[in-house]
């Protein structure tokens, strides 16, 4: 390889870094301008687009040398051509890789927020049971849906299966599989936590000193369990202990909770916004270290 050349393309490729760098900044904003702009839209149905501008400023800035360069001999062509793919995977696998995962949550929150309020709408409630079971899989069938068609369009083209450039390599980086399986988890466990009668639910939160015992005794207890239950487990026990005991315990009033935390999530978001934009401020102050 030609010194001069291998200068040229080592200086553009250190230049293609700095300039993604600014670009990916320019992404993160988007991404939560869109959170915070509105609950009704889908967020950033754009990002894949401006995915796709940055990762072919990078090719087209290869090309653009190629040219000044004129003739090059096969090997010398060979090797850079290499070094723009691994400039383009570079930048794909690390910034852009963590953007399109912010993208995925940003989007399974929505469409799970969205199933929740369809749930909540009174326009859509009925006496029918059978009938408010088609409502409620018709919706749950909707949200996925269209998670699905927007989480595989936010796929930047070059990674994008079966003609991107770099779809091998980059396939199980950008699969929207296991955020689908939670979108579908988040909208099972709504559907239960809304499935428990009025009464039953007076009794999880109804506290009585008679139980303040049980719950030192049982949490002392669960201090010591392996693994987290879910919320989807506690409303099952709930279920099985009530045919079995008929009077509501401390587990029971755990699972209330859990579902008063969970109306808290929005609050949370909120905290997390802020402490993105103070991080940014940060960097802002002390750059961080560049891809290369």
């Amino acid at each position: 390889i030609s010194p001069e050349f291998r200068d040229q393309v080592e200086m553009l490729m250190a230049v293609a870094f700095v300039d993604a760098e600014e670009l990916l900044y320019e992404i993160e904003n988007k991404l939560d301008g869109a959170l915070l702009d509105g609950d009704h839209e889908t967020p950033l149905p754009e990002f894949a687009s401006y995915a796709d501008a940055m990762l072919g400023d990078i090719s087209l800035s290869f090309a653009t040398l190629f040219n000044a360069v004129g003739s090059l001999a096969d090997d010398d062509l060979e090797w850079a051509e290499a070094q723009r793919l691994a400039t383009l995977k570079q930048v794909a696998e690390t910034g852009l890789h963590r953007l399109f995962n912010l993208h995925l949550q940003s989007l399974r929150d929505h469409f799970g927020q969205w199933y929740e309020k369809t749930l909540d709408d009174p326009s859509s409630e009925v006496s029918d049971q059978k009938a408010s079971n088609r409502m409620r899989q018709e919706a749950a069938r909707r949200a996925e849906e269209e998670f699905t068609k927007a989480a595989f369009g936010a796929v930047p083209s070059v990674c994008r299966h079966p003609d991107g450039e770099l779809c091998e390599e980059m396939a199980s980086l950008y699969s929207c599989v296991e955020t689908l399986k939670g979108l579908l988890e988040d909208m099972y466990e709504a559907t239960l936590s809304r499935g428990l009668e009025e009464e039953e639910l007076h009794e999880i939160m109804d506290v009585s000193a008679e139980d303040e015992m049980s719950d030192k005794e049982s949490n002392t207890q669960l201090s010591h369990a392996p693994s987290r239950v879910g919320l989807r487990q506690l409303i099952k026990n709930i279920k099985e202990k009530r045919k079995q005991r008929g009077q509501a315990r401390w587990y029971e009033r755990l699972t209330g909770k859990a579902l008063l935390i969970g109306v808290n999530y929005v609050q949370g978001w909120i905290v997390l916004q802020a402490l993105r934009r103070e991080a940014r401020k940060r960097d802002l102050a002390m750059p961080k270290f560049p891809l290369f």
